[in-house]
């Protein structure tokens, strides 16, 4: 026990003992004590890592000295996260050998997919239908990559009603910037799961930490859609962590409890006896450490038809403990319909006695797993408007991408219908390009409140989706306005609220973060002065809005 460091893990444990052996007994009893922690998957190459949960390597091998005609070697595959449908699809296999004698007639196979056509592969595998064999022999340590091209014809594929890879910029996502550490924009290949640029928080050491990043505008939900997102996390397990809120109206928010999640859920309980950030409750969260990235997916059934924001929330405690270098780290974000995943494994086998282990061993395999996209339809971006007269309703809404023979169906929900219903529908013609812009009048407006959202299709793909859902009030209707706008030191906001619904004001700068919110109270009338002598001279957005209005008001300042 005096030859391991403090707080040790298994791995360190298991060297002092070894280390023991060697200064009492001059290791002859190395091996046995080898073979020993080998049975329990604590072989030569096993890995404990940061001592958290999580991210631990099992490893059931010997050193070469014990037992030189042990073959073992370390097997990978490598392929894209999401892929595009009707496209070229490019995997990785990289076999390595991790003993110093050669590794003679090592089989690696790799069975495609149904929805895959074999175009091109390296090495010159033998191919019987979709399974492709390489026969190899490896010299010490040798490593051998073979690359693998297919077409993807999938039957069915995944609408994105909203997908960031954080790769054009952090403009979806608006970060707290009052915690002591923050979520920060960064750019890393190395720590990125694609591309090179991710958000990322630290696990904050000594005096404790509650931050957020959230989706800088709301995106509307329908019935099946689920949210996905790739990440990875080291932090002081039970301690520290963090968690998935949901809100609809980007003030209140609510935690996804773990019964949501149908993949990569929270892996364990941060009590709030450890830390009070957590909240009145104990919390499952993503607490511990993870290995490496991890695809998380949660069912969004309870917001079906509504508009949501999505946070991210990191809480440390305020005792330390952290983990060195520890933090939460989010790569890609998806809200998905029909979600369809592409999963290819490619095995190696040196002995047909032996079981076949992840990544590494004498048998092994990697296997590999992406999301089959169709066409990333208009919804991403709140990109419907509604605005009214006392008779009728115009719409303005435009395609985040170019889209061919476009249809979009008009559906309208009035305060007294349970759900939407189609009213009008435009059928075009031709290729349209990004960001162009599409008009409706709805001429038959109903009196009073009423929800519009667009059902988009089309006739090139079968993606189908929604967009944002905007509201719109025929007469007496919701309103804001500011005076006097350039402001200085003071600004007015003048509302008009019939519902008498709890208003809330937001205030954005240009690049879409927010610099300042108020609770305006549920008063049908009001003017609300607010001060901005702390605000320097530019252009702002000032968003007001209730749980089911908003509108946005250009704000410039002067000083």
């Amino acid at each position: 026990m005096k030859l391991q460091p403090i707080n040790p893990t298994f791995v360190e444990e298991r060297d002092a003992i070894l280390k023991a052996d060697t200064l009492l007994y001059n290791g002859q009893h190395s091996c046995k004590i080898w073979a020993a922690f080998a049975k329990r998957g604590l072989g030569y190459s096993a890995v404990s890592g940061t001592n958290g949960l999580g991210d631990e390597t099992e490893s059931f091998d010997v050193p070469f000295s014990c037992d030189p005609t042990q073959k073992r070697f370390h097997i990978v595959k490598t392929g894209p996260g999401k892929i595009q449908n009707n496209s070229l699809v490019n995997y990785m296999i990289t076999v390595t050998n991790l003993y110093p004698q050669t590794l003679r007639n090592l089989v690696v196979k790799d069975t495609l997919a149904s929805s895959l056509t074999l175009m091109k592969a390296t090495g010159k595998p033998a191919v019987s239908g979709r399974i492709l064999t390489w026969t190899l022999n490896l010299k010490a340590n040798e490593t051998k990559t073979f690359t693998i091209s297919a077409n993807l014809n999938s039957s069915s594929a995944s609408t994105a009603l909203f997908g960031d890879d954080q790769e054009a910029g952090a403009g979806n996502w608006t970060a707290d910037v009052s915690a002591t550490a923050n979520w920060t924009y960064t750019t890393d290949a190395s720590q990125a799961y694609s591309g090179s640029h991710f958000w990322f928080v630290t696990d904050y050491d000594i005096g404790g930490s509650n931050t957020s990043l959230q989706t800088t505008n709301a995106i509307n939900i329908p019935a099946g859609a689920e949210l996905v997102f790739i990440h990875k996390y080291a932090a002081e397990d039970a301690y520290d962590g963090g968690v998935v809120e949901i809100s609809e109206n980007g003030t209140t928010w609510t935690y996804l409890p773990p019964t949501k999640f149908v993949r990569g859920g929270y892996s364990g309980i941060i009590p709030t006896a450890n830390n009070a950030y957590i909240g009145t409750a104990d919390k499952a969260a993503f607490t511990g450490v993870s290995d490496g990235y991890i695809v998380s997916i949660a069912s969004l059934s309870d917001y079906a038809g509504k508009n949501i924001y999505i946070r991210f929330r990191m809480v440390s405690d305020v005792t330390g403990g952290s983990i060195e270098n520890g933090g939460w780290w989010l790569d890609d974000v998806y809200i998905l319909l029909n979600r369809t995943e592409l999963v290819n494994t490619a095995t190696g086998i040196t002995s047909s006695k032996d079981r076949i282990m992840p990544n590494e061993g004498s048998n092994a395999y990697s296997s590999t797993s992406g999301f089959i996209m169709g066409s990333l339809a208009i919804a991403q971006n709140n990109i419907l408007s509604a605005s009214s007269n006392e008779k009728q309703v115009d719409l303005k809404w435009h395609s985040t991408i170019a889209m061919t023979d476009p249809v979009f169906d008009i559906e309208r929900k009035a305060a007294s219908e349970s759900s939407f219903r189609k009213i009008g529908a435009l059928e075009l013609k031709g290729d349209f390009a990004r960001n162009y812009s599409f008009t409706y009048t709805d001429q038959n407006a109903i009196g009073g409140k009423a929800e519009y959202r667009i059902k988009v299709a089309s006739s090139a793909t079968n993606a189908v989706a929604y967009t944002n859902i905007a509201l719109a009030q025929v007469g007496d209707r919701f309103n804001a306005r500011l005076y006097p706008n350039p402001a200085k030191n003071m600004v007015n906001v003048s509302v008009n609220n019939p519902a008498a619904s709890a208003v809330y004001i937001n205030l954005f700068d240009l690049k879409g973060k927010k610099v300042a919110s108020f609770n305006a109270g549920k008063i049908t009338k009001q003017i609300i002065s607010l001060p901005l002598q702390q605000l320097a001279a530019g252009t702002y957005w000032l968003e007001v809005k209730t749980p089911d209005e908003s509108t946005t008001l250009q704000l410039i300042v002067q000083q």
